[in-house]
């Protein structure tokens, strides 16, 4: 039989990278202004990112108190026999119901509300007017009839509404920003209101079994 002979290993060449230096003082001030303005930077940063994320946090936390607060009544439907889908759907239906009968019954009036005090307006104003002590805050700063003369031109050019937000672009952005949200706090509402059990589970999971 053949010996098998291992071959020589060949010795490692390690790259000289010259002598060791000196460790890194960390008393010296360069050192100590270094790591604090990265701190700094890391800690702006996070500050940012945090600030940009804000109103996300908001909608959350809204949504979750929403899905709290809704709970027992899903849990009461699901007493009847239903499950937890078909109860959260018969409670979304409910709602629905009641927003649209809200709609019916309150914006209409609201509307009409809005309306009359716009028309009052005027009246309004003449009557702060024959207050002696306003009379004379007038007369020397003309406030009233600079508001006189806004009213009458927001009236006549229907531009109270989008002066009050900051023109056309205002209104549509207001419209648009609360849209999102509302849609967004619906969605999250739901999906909490579906996956409450189970979030509450991982919770108590988090928590020592002696202190749940």
């Amino acid at each position: 039989m053949a010996i098998l002979r291992k071959k020589p290993v060949k010795p490692i060449s390690t790259p000289d990278f010259g002598a060791i230096g000196a460790p890194i003082n960390r008393n010296n001030p360069f050192y100590f202004g270094f790591l604090a303005a990265a701190g700094a930077i890391t800690a702006l940063t996070m500050m940012r990112a945090l600030a940009s994320a804000s109103q996300v946090f908001v909608l959350i936390i809204i949504s979750l108190f929403f899905a709290m607060g809704l709970n027992p009544a899903v849990e009461s439907i699901q007493n009847k026999g239903l499950s937890r889908q078909k109860a959260v759907a018969v409670l979304i239906f409910g709602l629905l119901i009641f927003i649209a009968l809200f709609v019916v019954i309150v914006i209409p009036p609201l509307i009409k509300q809005v309306n009359s005090f716009i028309n009052s307006a005027p009246q309004l104003v003449d009557s702060l007017r024959q207050n002696s002590n306003i009379a004379k805050f007038n007369d020397q700063f003309g406030l009233i009839d600079t508001l006189d003369k806004k009213l009458q031109e927001w009236i006549q050019n229907g531009k109270l509404v989008t002066s009050a937000f900051g023109g056309v672009l205002g209104v549509g952005k207001t419209v648009i920003s609360g849209t999102i949200s509302a849609l967004t706090i619906i969605v999250l509402t739901l999906y909490f209101i579906a996956s409450l059990p189970n979030v509450t589970e991982m919770a108590y999971r988090l928590v020592p079994a002696s202190r749940r």
